[in-house]
């Protein structure tokens, strides 16, 4: 990993997504997000689309979602940059 990619985490809940994300940023330097811990289960869902478009146009991040993330076709774009 470089510092101009991210590393996206997702998966269920409980399957380890954030101690795999502490893991990982602690052997590569890099920033950590937790969506989920965040946000919260009642507004976890508009608030993580809104974070993905955010979180898109960043670098170096490694980045932990909900398992239902990827579902919204939204959230599974491309960086243009």
């Amino acid at each position: 990993m470089t510092k101009e990619t991210n590393i996206t985490l997702t998966g269920f809940m409980g399957t380890g997504k954030t101690t795999t994300g502490h893991l990982l940023v602690a052997r590569l330097g890099c920033s950590f997000v937790d969506v989920f811990a965040q946000q919260g289960e009642a507004a976890f869902r508009i608030a993580e689309a809104q974070l993905c478009q955010q979180l898109a146009g960043q670098n170096g991040l490694v980045i932990a979602t909900g398992g239902g993330a990827l579902v919204n076709t939204g959230n599974r774009g491309h960086n243009p940059s």
